[in-house]
């Protein structure tokens, strides 16, 4: 997130806050605590301060605002993923964690290394991509049908 994106963001909340008071330093003061959180959950929390917050939020406030999102959409990916009747990722079935297999000392280990399927969760969560389409569900066979 750069200086004039989230001056931009400050400052309309600002207006809808009927905050007067702010000026160039407190936005620097502002970005400087916010800048390391994702600019989608500070945008976010921007728009939820603006419709909920009585008064212009304190850095923490806005920081525990974006945190909450955060939680939120991972709960909300996590509800989504627990839908689907198998793994969407065949490598590390939904884990997070790719298995290796590596030779050390002429022993076979197998390790775990982050998977590629960790960007496209985070996309989802970013809001950049849509959550995934889950796979129909696997019908079992009906016992008798087979039986009979």
């Amino acid at each position: 997130m750069t200086r004039p994106e989230f001056a931009r963001m400050f400052s309309l909340l600002a207006v809808q806050l009927r905050y007067t008071d702010a000026d160039e330093a407190m936005i620097l003061g502002y970005y400087e605590a916010l800048e390391d959180l994702e600019p989608e959950f500070v945008k976010a929390a921007a728009d939820r301060l603006a419709l909920q917050a009585e008064w212009f939020p304190k850095t923490s406030e806005w920081r525990a605002a974006a945190g909450a999102i955060r939680r939120e959409r991972i709960e909300a990916q996590r509800q989504h993923l627990r839908r689907a009747s198998r793994p969407l990722c065949r490598v590390c079935d939904d884990t997070g964690w790719a298995p290796v297999d590596m030779v050390e000392h002429g022993r076979s280990i197998r390790r775990v290394t982050p998977c590629g399927c960790r960007e496209q969760r985070r996309r989802e969560l970013l809001g950049h991509a849509p959550l995934p389409a889950l796979p129909p569900a696997i019908e079992r066979p009906d016992r008798e049908a087979v039986q009979g």
